[in-house]
């Protein structure tokens, strides 16, 4: 194949196609060609890919150069100056100030101290967790007595029941023996005394189960003397009162408006007749109030008259 063979092939085939491309390009195409020698090419070309395929190529490798061509040259044929790269300017890092600084801290702190208590929180759940499934798997007691109070003053009612698993309840009160699954006691008494149970489950385990209780004597507030004369001859000289187990004793003494005339704290307080500043108090009949509380912790309130003489 000659040169002006391709030439003329490539006229036929791009006859109408005519690309802005500059002389000169088409020229270094030509010469590349008569380097490589035509001919050579050509028929290499031909007979291993075929007249349409070479065509094929060869218009494809023309519109890259035509592309390129036109994107580097101008109309005069000065070739366009590569556009320098903007230089980037890197801004330097923000200085924090001590108040942005205190609160990141803060927030840190914070956010440290909500995790802490998310953990405490989880561990707390899981120990309630163990604890529960423990109970659970825990056997239940035979016998295990609960009464309604085991202290107070005579008479005092108990009631008692087994709240175990006990199917077969056996109750005794000193050398007393109680059948009843749930027996009440009455003690008229003061003093201690010791409930105890045997208890059989239904497949005849046994086990035994005792409580205390405290009887207290009943406690008393009354007073002596309902009129006193503080003459000094040793006779009535005071207004008192007679106090039996009794822990805590207020009395106060008021005249007949209310107002505040004497009081004292304790068991063995008394009045004389005199006032708080020491002065002697008018005869007269004049009102107390005492508030007292027993040794069961029971507390109480007596109110009533009393009657100066001079």
């Amino acid at each position: 194949m000659k040169e002006n063979d391709i030439e003329d092939m490539f006229k036929e085939k791009f006859d109408d196609f005519e690309p802005e491309v500059d002389s000169k390009v088409w020229k270094n195409v030509k010469t590349g060609i008569k380097v490589a020698g035509a001919g050579a090419i050509g028929k290499f070309l031909i007979s291993k890919l075929g007249t349409n395929a070479l065509i094929a190529i060869v218009s494809s490798v023309a519109t890259v150069i035509g592309t390129v061509a036109i994107m580097n040259w101008t109309g005069t044929g000065e070739e366009k100056p590569i556009a320098e790269k903007p230089n980037v300017v890197v801004a330097p890092p923000k200085q924090l100030t001590p108040q942005e600084i205190k609160e990141f801290l803060k927030t840190e702190e914070a956010n440290a101290s909500a995790l802490k208590e998310q953990e405490n929180q989880n561990a707390a759940k899981e120990d309630n967790f163990s604890e529960t499934v423990t109970q659970k798997i825990k056997p239940k007691s035979i016998a295990n007595i609960q009464a309604s109070q085991t202290s107070g003053t005579a008479p005092l009612a108990i009631d008692v029941v087994n709240l175990g698993a006990g199917k077969k309840n056996v109750w005794m009160l000193g050398d007393k023996k109680n059948n009843n699954e749930s027996p009440a006691y009455l003690f008229d008494k003061p003093g201690s005394y010791v409930i105890k149970l045997m208890a059989t489950n239904a497949d005849g385990q046994t086990q035994r189960d005792s409580i205390k209780i405290e009887v207290l004597p009943n406690s008393v507030v009354e007073i002596a003397e309902i009129s006193f004369t503080p003459n000094g001859d040793g006779k009535k000289d005071y207004f008192s009162v007679a106090a039996k187990h009794i822990l805590e004793l207020d009395a106060e003494i008021l005249d007949k408006d209310g107002k505040l005339v004497y009081k004292w704290s304790g068991i063995d307080g008394k009045w004389d007749g005199k006032n708080m500043k020491g002065e002697l108090a008018t005869a007269g009949t004049y009102y107390y109030k005492l508030n007292s509380v027993d040794a069961a912790g029971n507390k109480a309130e007596n109110k009533g008259t009393v009657k100066l003489i001079r």
